[in-house]
């Protein structure tokens, strides 16, 4: 035990170091995702705060919606931004590159998350994209054959981010590579999107099912909040070199 605590306090010294952040935010960020999905659970579970649990993770422009709207956009833009950088300082277009198509991604899911502004300002939706959409929505994950499948890219995602810290652990593109603090993040959307995935074909419960199923819009809001922490930290170790 000793070994390992050691191991994991040499790690935090790594990171505040990298990252020129203070031990206190280091720990806050390897500890968010376990506090948050914990504070859901009980919310949804206790009959109390069941109703309020509804409209904070479900609602349409509800708190957790614009939430992961408004921080997969600052994580794209903060990424664009990151790329400018990169760019000017001469860096390898592999690896901008990189960070260029992961940007433009946040992007495209955070207007997504809002059917491309459809919920704020209550446009009509093209007959065009409402006979192939499930929800009749201007989106593209609720076209048919993508309907009731994200949690293969949130377990896509979560498996992608375990790899990217391999190969930084590994000095395989080190530029590229996800922070270590990030770990606990990324083992939690493998584990709930995997429990989910499996949920799809064989139900352990119903109950169960449906607190998964809240889960799930928690953890596309973690999912929203890794990738502007991937950029942030990836800024700040880029400044600090």
């Amino acid at each position: 035990m000793t070994m390992i605590h050691s191991a994991i306090n040499s790690k935090f010294k790594e990171a505040e170091q990298i990252y020129g952040m203070p031990s206190f935010f280091v720990r806050a960020i390897v500890l968010f995702p376990f506090i948050v999905v914990i504070v859901s659970c009980l919310l949804i579970i206790i009959p109390q705060t069941r109703s309020a649990s509804f409209w904070i993770i479900l609602s349409e422009n509800g708190p957790v919606e614009l939430t992961t709207f408004v921080l997969l956009v600052l994580g794209g833009i903060r990424g664009l931004v990151l790329v400018r950088l990169m760019m000017r300082c001469g860096e390898g277009r592999f690896v901008y590159g990189f960070f260029a198509l992961f940007s433009i991604g946040l992007l495209i899911v955070g207007m997504e998350e809002v059917s491309w502004s459809q919920t704020f300002f209550g446009f009509e939706t093209p007959s065009l994209i409402r006979n192939i959409n499930e929800q009749e929505e201007v989106t593209l994950h609720n076209i048919y054959f993508l309907q009731g499948h994200s949690e293969c890219f949130r377990l896509t995602y979560g498996l992608g981010g375990i790899v990217g810290i391999l190969l930084c652990s590994l000095r395989y593109y080190p530029k590229l590579g996800v922070p270590m603090i990030l770990l606990p993040w990324f083992l939690i959307f493998v584990v709930l999107a995997g429990i989910d995935l499996y949920n799809d074909y064989y139900v352990i419960h119903e109950q169960f099912d449906f607190l998964i199923h809240m889960l799930s819009e928690i953890v596309e809001m973690l999912i929203a909040i890794s990738g502007f922490l991937y950029m942030l930290l990836n800024a700040r170790a880029h400044n600090s070199e």
